[in-house]
């Protein structure tokens, strides 16, 4: 349904009126309020506001073509339709924008750089070049299935340094063999079994009595050996 004339001519702006165009503060003091009007804004233009982050402001419009707000330091765009009538009765859509800032907005932290993997040991590269020279058991899921028990082997092999019945290095070491026998075989992947035999003789091929430092490096060399066969 089409308007009359009179609202026609009520409505529409005049062909000299000048450009609406935003007029505000480009940064604001925190706890402030933050005015934006519409200039040379037509009697009977409609104006919709829309604020930028959404729900970060406190937004009121006070007037026609005239909102306050308030907000949390940061940084503002606000998008302004202004929409009116033409004297042939067509509406008319301009599009304005404003940015400001209120306070010192927070600064964007710089980008947490990716943890680089931790490289594998030593320990872990020698007994991983053993392991692919294993040839028995005789399947991959066997010689795989034989490693993962090793690992658990010397894991529980560090509580065994605490036994008050093991004395000396020697029987420390006979005990994990016997164990490694019973749980894998006595076949079962011998180049790695040797590549362990190879980094405990460093420090406990001498029989000598369990005293606490040497308990306590035993330990943690067994440990060691668990956490390189565990890949």
């Amino acid at each position: 349904m089409r308007l009359p004339l009179l609202a026609l001519l009520l409505w529409a702006a005049p062909a000299w009126a000048a450009e609406p165009a935003v007029v505000g503060p480009a940064k604001a003091r925190p706890h402030t309020l933050v005015r934006l009007s519409v200039a040379d804004l037509c009697e009977r233009a409609a104006v919709v506001w829309d604020v930028h982050p959404e729900g970060r402001a406190d937004v009121e419009q006070c007037a026609p073509g005239k909102v306050v707000l308030t907000g949390p330091p940061g940084e503002y765009s606000v998008k302004v339709l202004v929409i009116e009538l033409t004297a042939d009765g067509s509406p008319k859509v301009t599009t304005l924008r404003h940015k400001f800032v209120i306070g010192d907005p927070e600064p964007v932290p710089p980008p947490v750089p990716p943890v680089p993997p931790t490289p594998p040991s030593a320990l872990r590269v020698k007994l991983q070049a053993a392991f692919a020279a294993d040839v028995t058991p005789p399947t991959a899921a066997a010689r795989d299935a034989a490693r993962k028990d090793l690992a658990v082997l010397w894991k529980k092999g560090a509580e065994l340094t605490t036994d008050p019945g093991v004395t000396t290095t020697a029987q420390l070491l006979d005990r994990m063999r016997q164990a490694g026998t019973f749980l894998v075989g006595a076949d079962a992947l011998p180049a790695t079994r040797k590549a362990v035999g190879e980094f405990l003789a460093a420090e406990l091929s001498a029989d000598r009595p369990l005293d606490a430092a040497t308990r306590a490096r035993a330990a943690a060399m067994f440990r060691e050996v668990a956490d390189a066969l565990s890949w």
